[in-house]
């Protein structure tokens, strides 16, 4: 009988400690949602407050959420701007409010607006009619003559060409080249930036180079190409940050710049460098054109500040680390090595 009831007093216990257990748990849970949902809350108060202003600080605010919510937050912000106003009137008012603190997100819904926007030809003109206007503020000037340059547009291209030529005061004419360098668009930009090369000034060419720079494009890399051999300077505008050297290919541009680096001429390493800015793809074309020749000289040539190319990702290391191994020619060896070291030098020091 004791033995009975002994068993029923430790049953009893280990259910009430269950009990209790299960109890904190659910209080657990229930606390910490409330305080996701609060803070949820909050985020989205701001967000209203800002009117899709979301910054650097608020997407970090938002990291105790869930990431579906932050994905969808994201997607319903970066929407084409043909979705998210109704009229010029009201992307216009909208603009003016974005441009008092730059806003990134508002201008990503104007990259390369087609032409779904049934509106956005009345906006543009609105737009070109601020930029010449007295009482338009300097950064509203520089915001809506980025909105024009990022547009893909042909004729909006052409409008900030035409406004660097007539500029009414250098400030003017900074806005509007700074805003030319950051074009964006299809072959029909490229081939009218191309042709304008021809009879710019130099001023307005360095421009017009930079916002080639900006396509990957074999049309946009020969353009490039062209005009450092034109220039007979082995430098290509490397040192301005601009030119072939600084070109990010688009794939199918990779076998001219093979043809381009294959040549060993005073310009090759431009596109080396413009091959290793394409990744790891780009850095195996690289060592095979360096392994193709013994010439000690020529390699070194080829390979001038190449390392500053190559990109830090786990692909390029595992794979230079294999050619270390395997390779037979010093000069790639000698490349793969520095890269690493290089790679290794910018790892953060752990205490």
């Amino acid at each position: 009988m004791k033995i009975i009831l002994s068993l029923v007093v430790v049953i009893v216990a280990i259910g009430m400690f269950y009990y209790n257990s299960k109890v904190s748990e659910q209080n657990g849970v229930v606390n910490t949602k409330s305080s996701n949902v609060s803070e949820n809350t909050n985020n989205q108060d701001s967000a209203s407050t800002n009117n899709l202003n979301i910054g650097s600080d608020s997407v970090q605010k938002k990291e105790v959420s869930s990431d579906t919510d932050i994905t969808d937050e994201l997607d319903d912000v970066i929407k084409p701007a043909y979705q998210v106003y109704s009229n010029a009137e009201e992307a216009l008012a909208a603009l003016k409010k974005a441009a008092v603190d730059y806003d990134d997100i508002v201008l990503e819904q104007f990259s390369s607006i087609g032409p779904e926007c049934s509106w956005c030809t009345q906006l543009f003109g609105s737009l070109q009619e601020k930029l010449q206007s007295a009482e338009t503020t300097t950064d509203e000037k520089s915001y809506y003559a980025e909105i024009l340059a990022i547009s893909g547009r042909p004729d909006n291209v052409a409008y900030l060409v035409d406004s660097i030529k007539n500029a009414k005061s250098s400030e003017d004419s900074d806005i509007f080249s700074e805003a030319l360098e950051v074009v964006t668009g299809n072959n029909e930009v490229v081939d009218y930036l191309g042709k304008q090369l021809e009879s710019s000034s130099e001023e307005l060419k360095e421009s017009l180079l930079a916002a080639l720079t900006n396509h990957g494009s074999k049309q946009a890399i020969d353009l490039l190409y062209n005009e450092t051999v034109k220039k007979n300077d082995p430098d290509g505008f490397y040192s301005l940050g601009i030119g072939l050297g600084e070109v990010i290919p688009e794939p199918e541009s990779i076998p001219y710049l093979t043809e381009l680096a294959n040549k060993r001429d005073d310009y090759s390493h431009l596109a080396v460098k413009a091959l290793l800015n394409s990744g790891t793809d780009g850095l195996k074309v690289v060592m095979d054109i360096v392994s193709s020749s013994s010439d000690a000289e020529s390699n070194k040539k080829l390979l001038t500040d190449a390392i500053d190319h190559v990109p830090f990702e786990e692909d390029t290391e595992n794979y230079l680390k294999e050619i270390v191994n395997t390779t037979k020619s010093e000069a790639v060896k000698e490349f793969a090595q520095s890269v690493l070291n290089d790679f290794q030098a910018d790892l953060p020091n752990e205490e």
